[in-house]
């Protein structure tokens, strides 16, 4: 849409549903990425977080991180890594890797173990509310002049010729079926992508192999605001625990799946797992105020034993029928992927090319000017805070724990295409991510 073609963009469910606001929340180059050699995965996603900072500075914010060091050869180790993570990072780098005493590492994160601690390494990352991301993502299509549908499910692709002209689909509110006509049909339905390929060839082979990544959100417990990383868990994962929304978030696992789930849940097996390595580090309260799963679409790879070798690339795929796939990824080069699609979709079709210019579009909501700590509504949120002081009641949080007033419920439902209680109470609030009791209680009221 921002380069001038009309888009129609459809969600079988609601906009962010999936994996897109189950991820760990993180824009980040992946520093585990360097150890497996992938320079380039790693230099392209820190160039694409300078972008996002800069065009969604709303959504997306500087986060510190701590790597706490507990053997001394590990000290040059890590040291010499982050720094080769920051410099890679070019002119766009947010802060300096630093050596930490002991001392200076438990100042930062109190709760931390000290028995053997050497010190710790602070380095420079990002973070973000993926949901929101996605709202803005669709509205910005909207303020290009694209149509946005959620809750519309394609049944089957209409063909001609062999060739792939339109779409037969299902409005599921009304049980409506309806037709529209494209020259360019795209599948980008992440962990499903598979599944549309064979509706359209149902012979066609996989080109992914899932996995689950598992969540376990808990009170804030630290008092700043930096997050903790350990880099090698006993199966060699990275684990993190990081200061969001006022609570901190504990992930994550790598668990195989064979096949895509609308809602994946955490297993017992993964919470125990999680709970049992962050204690060698520090303690956790006994109950967590929420959890939740998201599936990773990663690109199969013969010969790869475990998906945590697997990579976070993405690739395109054309069917003989013109059906154009972006599969794998991750949310951190989102904006990359799409200029890349587009470009190999005028190829395929025969389209004189139209330069992309979302390396210099700011997303919907963006303040015009730089703020401090914008909200996560941007420039909306003026207009927000007029519809609670304009609506009887709308200024009221929804739940004493839970950081939404009504205002917020009625401008999802307003402005943000929300149509049922969950996409007010998952994606357009994160209630149900911060503490699922307190948002099953805000429910009636909802």
């Amino acid at each position: 849409a921002g380069r001038g073609y009309r888009t129609l963009l459809i969600e079988k469910a609601d906009f962010g549903r999936g994996s897109s606001s189950r991820s760990s929340k993180l824009i980040h180059g992946g520093v585990r990425y360097l150890r497996q050699g992938r320079i380039s995965l790693v230099r392209e996603a820190l160039r694409e977080r300078s972008l996002l900072l800069r065009n969604a500075p709303h959504l997306v914010k500087p986060l510190p991180f701590v790597v706490p060091i507990y053997r001394s050869w590990e000290i040059p180790w890590y040291l010499s890594g982050l720094r080769l993570y920051q410099s890679l990072s070019g002119s766009q780098r947010l802060g300096e890797v630093e050596w930490l005493s002991p001392q200076q590492t438990v100042e930062r994160l109190p709760a931390l173990r000290t028995d053997r601690l050497r010190g710790g390494v602070l380095y420079w990352d990002a973070e973000f509310d993926d949901a929101r991301m996605a709202i803005a993502l669709f509205r910005t299509l909207e303020d290009a002049g694209g149509v946005a549908l959620n809750a519309v499910e394609l049944l089957a692709f209409a063909k001609r010729s062999g060739r792939i002209t339109g779409a037969v689909l299902l409005d599921r509110l009304s049980g409506r079926e309806f037709s529209t006509s494209a020259r360019i049909v795209i599948n980008a339905s992440g962990v499903f992508s598979d599944r549309l390929r064979a509706l359209d060839e149902p012979q066609t082979q996989r080109k992914l192999a899932l996995s689950r990544g598992s969540h376990l959100v808990f009170p804030s417990f630290l008092p700043g605001k930096d997050a903790l990383l350990l880099p090698k868990t006993s199966d060699g994962r990275v684990l993190f625990l990081i200061p969001w929304l006022g609570r901190l978030l504990l992930g994550t696992t790598e668990v195989p799946v064979e096949e895509p789930e609308e809602s994946p849940q955490i297993s017992p097996a993964e919470e125990a797992l999680l709970r049992s390595e962050i204690s060698r580090s520090l303690s956790l309260p006994s109950e967590a105020l929420a959890s939740f799963s998201g599936l990773r679409p990663l690109l199969a790879e013969p010969g790869r034993k475990s998906r945590a070798e697997l990579s976070r690339e993405h690739a395109l795929f054309v069917s003989p029928s013109g059906l154009i796939t972006l599969a794998g990824g991750k949310w951190t080069s989102y904006r990359r992927m799409g200029e890349e699609c587009i470009d190999f979709a005028e190829r395929i079709h025969g389209l004189p090319h139209r330069p992309s210019k979302s390396e210099t579009t700011p997303l919907h909501g963006a303040p015009a000017e730089k703020e401090d700590s914008p909200s996560v509504y941007g420039s909306e949120q003026k207009e927000i805070d007029r519809l609670g002081s304009s609506e009887p009641g709308a200024s009221l949080p929804i739940h004493p724990a839970l950081p939404y007033t009504f205002a917020e419920i009625l401008w999802g439902i307003r402005k943000e295409s929300a149509l049922t209680l969950e996409d007010l109470l998952a994606r357009r609030t994160r209630a149900l991510f911060l503490d699922a009791r307190a948002a099953l209680e805000a429910a009636p009221r909802v």
